[in-house]
């Protein structure tokens, strides 16, 4: 519009604001793209459905996540999708389909044996053991190929 390069207005931003030597991560096409996934239990799978979507019909370009962000179930999906490098987002929707296919709600979690009670003195109100293993056995000790925040 102005004749700006805007990869050196961002670079320029980014160095007065102080925050060049945060790693500024930034798109072959010079935008920088986040995903932020929210939380609430079944909002998870139809995440993962808009993703498949994304994967499907957008231009791979367009959904080159620098960094991705999520809260509660949300978190878990950013996790899993910040596990596959650019270019691989097919095999991240692949793997999050799995997750929410192959398993059933109660896969992820038992309520307490005395569930009216122990609530109060747990961190939850349903015991989450079941989903540390799951989530242990898909993310394990791998390493994030994306900037994360969750």
């Amino acid at each position: 519009m102005f004749g700006l390069n805007s990869r050196k207005v961002t670079a320029s931003l980014a160095t007065a604001m102080g925050i060049a030597d945060m790693g500024l991560a930034l798109s072959p096409d010079g935008k920088c793209r986040v995903l932020a996934m929210r939380g609430g239990g079944v909002h998870g799978a139809f995440e993962v459905g808009v993703l498949q979507a994304f994967v499907e019909k957008l231009d791979p370009l367009d959904i080159h996540y620098d960094y991705v962000s999520g809260v509660s179930i949300g978190a878990i999906n950013a996790s899993m999708f910040s596990l596959f490098d650019y270019g691989d987002e097919k095999s991240a929707v692949d793997l999050l389909l799995s997750l929410y296919k192959d398993n059933l709600p109660q896969d992820f979690w038992d309520f307490w044996p005395t569930y009216f009670i122990e609530p109060f003195w747990k961190q939850s109100f349903v015991d989450p053991s079941k989903m540390a293993e799951i989530l242990t056995k898909l993310i394990g000790d791998k390493t994030f190929k994306r900037k994360i925040s969750v």
